[in-house]
């Protein structure tokens, strides 16, 4: 149970290896599959050298989204909370540090979008981290 790099792909060491994941003190989430770099329909969680996080969602390979966000981080492409985060405070690509909250076979996109609001909410990534604000009204 838990995740885990693949062990052949270029985003594994950005990698957290984890089997559970703090939401808060006291409030420990487990994590109830095996997911890897490989994994698909899933929603993660990023940490930044700060502690700040960010979470996601994707239905393609986690790792072609983690490469992504690496990506605009280092070529300094993107002007959401999370790339500014890493601009502003001089953290590298490389600082990037990842792991799969919760993944799903066969969800729907918009059931995928619900999970990670769910998520950004439980974790409070929305105001006191890298998430831009949820917009309530792309749940209709």
């Amino acid at each position: 149970m838990g995740h885990h790099p693949c062990g052949n792909c270029n985003i594994c060491p950005l990698t957290k290896a984890s089997h559970q994941i703090t939401i808060k003190p006291g409030d420990t989430w487990h994590q109830r599959i095996h997911t890897n770099c490989n994994t698909k329909n899933c929603v993660y969680l990023m940490t930044c050298p700060c502690d700040l996080r960010h979470v996601g969602l994707t239905t393609r390979s986690v790792k072609l989204r983690i490469n992504e966000h690496w990506s605009t981080i280092r070529c300094k492409r993107s002007a959401t909370k999370l790339t500014n985060h890493f601009h502003t405070m001089k953290h590298g690509p490389d600082d990037l540090r990842w792991t799969i909250i919760e993944a799903f076979g066969g969800i729907t996109p918009k059931s995928l979008l619900i999970k990670e609001h769910r998520w950004i909410h439980r974790l409070s990534t929305g105001q006191t981290g890298l998430n831009d604000e949820i917009l309530w009204s792309s749940m209709h």
